[in-house]
């Protein structure tokens, strides 16, 4: 290594911190990926291999992607199940000493997605964590059988904060722990090192399935019930049901921890943990669900001409997935089956109010992810402005609800938060129609900040006195066809023709040769040009750190719009319920 170059070094260094995932280094305006990881990439993106260094001793296979269409590149891969850890310039090259400082900021994965191109909206996306006991780091309880071994299982869905726990034990806890992971269907596992998932799950399709190790130490109850604790902000896990399942509560410790080292963040929308009892709904194998096609056709896995697609008629992306859980996890409590036939029954006889219900909801974009990329820092600008629009549909449903009168209508109104005060906050800060880039400015609406008006009247000034700098040019050099203009490489110039070269002054100074022009700069214009672009960099910058900002205060409202998420959700289950039974004369069972 000593005979590379710093930044081959460097790029062996951060690679050695992450070996299982294929590392995207910026260098300029590229993401390049050198030695065995360019020969995978060029293979699996189709890219040309070249090399770094060609005929040296030190010669260094590469391929790279320009990193502003990095996005679709980084898809497929994690398209074809490989991590992709993005190393990113984290100072100022301008600024920077020698060597530009590179750290990982992410780390992606086919569990870890939140990119909705690369999301099924109605779908979730979960990634597991599996705690066998033998790992678990002290004795477990023996259950009613008498058995001591067992497996806890985790599963989350990052992208909308979903996460359940569960445990098996006893003679059947392979057979129900192959069931479950078969309903859940994660994209990615992860086991403690050392496991051999193969022999935990014996017989189980794992194929499509990207597994990972962690240290056995982070599944460890302890180490991972403080965790959950941090992450919850609670005294104890009693409120989930949850407390004393160490196995379970090891794996949910170890995906938090696995989590929060590849994305780097926070993850405040995780707010709860839900305990995924068997008993409380009734369990379709994998062969029984595939036979009834009950939300994937026989023919080629897809939706068509099942139950599912029969009964969905939900208007939000979160709808549709609350849906799809309650029909792959049939309820067993007759009263709660009665509760939510209560529900359905009342919308179906109110086609008015249906159908207003539904056309707010229409409204509505997918809260639970909006605010998933709010927190993981991955939101743009119009993220937050379908935000404020989805926000801007809650006081008309709460105003419609109050007059719905099933318990389960009821609950579910009396407890939506319209989140009045973000959405407030929201309108006045974001711009109409944002760009989607975040740091050319745009974002932030005018009168929102003094600050960022001020620098915008020194942008339009500018241009007025451009105006007056061409008119008073054409008069004093008699070149009526002399423009002054702008563009990114050459900054501003005056630009005459050929034809009237003879009339230029001697104190322009020549900047550029053109087929048919000549272009000139004055020290008026290298002035204003510091002018102006010093205040387009402050208004940029200003403009992005208070983007981030206000980001942040969408990411610690998480808990607020994950009840308000969950509440308009499940409203939207029952009257694509109600819709369906209207629409295919469905009669209430007796």
């Amino acid at each position: 290594m000593d005979a590379l170059t710093p930044m081959l070094r460097q790029y062996k260094e951060i690679k050695a911190e992450n070996p299982d995932a294929i590392l995207m280094f910026r260098l300029g305006d590229f993401y390049e990926m050198f030695f065995d990881d360019a020969h995978r990439a060029s293979r699996a993106l189709s890219l040309t291999l070249t090399a770094r260094g060609r005929g040296t001793p030190n010669e260094a296979p590469m391929c790279g992607v320009p990193f502003h269409a990095a996005e679709g590149y980084i898809a497929r891969l994690i398209h074809r199940g490989f991590r992709v850890a993005i190393c990113d310039q984290v100072e100022d090259p301008r600024a920077a000493r020698g060597l530009v400082r590179r750290a990982v900021t992410r780390v992606l994965s086919p569990g870890t997605v939140t990119d909705p191109s690369q999301l099924a909206e109605r779908e979730p996306n979960y990634i597991a964590a599996l705690c066998p006991a033998s790992i678990s780091g002290r004795p477990t309880a023996p259950d009613r059988a008498g058995a001591t071994e067992g497996v806890g299982c985790a599963y989350l869905d990052l992208s909308t904060g979903d996460f359940r726990l569960a445990e098996h034990r006893g003679s059947r806890a392979i057979e129900g722990l192959t069931d479950q992971i078969a309903c859940f269907a994660p994209r990615e596992i992860l086991c403690p090192e050392g496991t051999d998932l193969s022999a935990l799950l014996p017989g189980a399709d794992l194929s499509g399935i990207l597994t990972g190790s962690a240290p056995g130490r982070v599944f460890a109850p302890t180490t991972a019930y403080r965790s959950l604790l941090q992450q919850l902000g609670t005294a104890s896990l009693e409120g989930f049901g949850c407390e004393g399942r160490d196995l379970a509560i090891g794996a949910a410790g170890a995906l938090l921890h696995h989590l929060r080292e590849t994305q780097k963040a926070d993850l405040k929308h995780i707010t709860r943990i839900a305990w995924h009892e068997e008993s409380e709904g009734m369990v379709l194998d994998a062969t029984t669900r595939r036979t009834l096609e009950v939300a994937e056709n026989a023919r080629d896995g897809g939706r068509e001409v099942t139950l599912l697609s029969v009964l969905d008629r939900t208007e939000t992306a979160m709808g549709g997935r609350l849906l799809r859980d309650w029909i792959l996890r049939p309820l067993l409590s007759v009263r709660a089956i009665e509760a939510r036939l209560d529900a359905v029954g009342f919308l179906l006889e109110r086609p008015s109010e249906r159908g207003a219900l539904r056309a707010h909801l229409a409204r509505v974009h997918d809260l639970e992810r909006l605010l998933a990329r709010c927190s993981l820092g991955t939101a743009n600008a119009r993220d937050l402005t379908a935000l404020r629009e989805s926000l801007g549909a809650l006081p008309a449903v709460a105003a419609l609800g109050v007059a719905f009168t099933p318990e389960a209508l009821a609950k579910l109104v009396a407890g939506l938060d319209v989140l009045g005060d973000l959405h407030d906050h929201l309108a006045a800060a974001l711009a109409d129609d944002p760009p989607a880039t975040l740091r050319d400015g745009g974002l932030l609406r005018d009168g929102f900040n003094a600050e960022i008006d001020d620098l915008r009247a020194v942008r339009l000034d500018g241009r007025a006195y451009l105006a007056s700098i061409e008119t008073r040019e054409r008069a004093r050099t008699g070149i009526n066809s002399l423009k002054v203009r702008y563009n990114k490489v050459f900054g501003y110039y005056l630009e005459v023709s050929h034809a009237n070269r003879d009339l230029v002054p001697s104190d322009y100074e020549r900047k550029q040769t053109l087929v048919g022009a000549e272009r000139y700069v004055t020290p008026e214009l290298k002035e204003h040009e510091a002018k102006v672009v010093t205040a387009q960099e402050r208004l940029a910058a200003l403009e992005y750190d208070l983007f981030v900002a206000l980001r942040g205060e969408v990411a610690g409202a998480a808990a607020r719009l994950r009840r308000t998420a969950q509440a308009l959700a499940s409203l939207d289950a029952l009257a694509s319920l109600a819709e369906a039974a209207a629409t295919g004369g469905y009669s209430r069972p007796r």
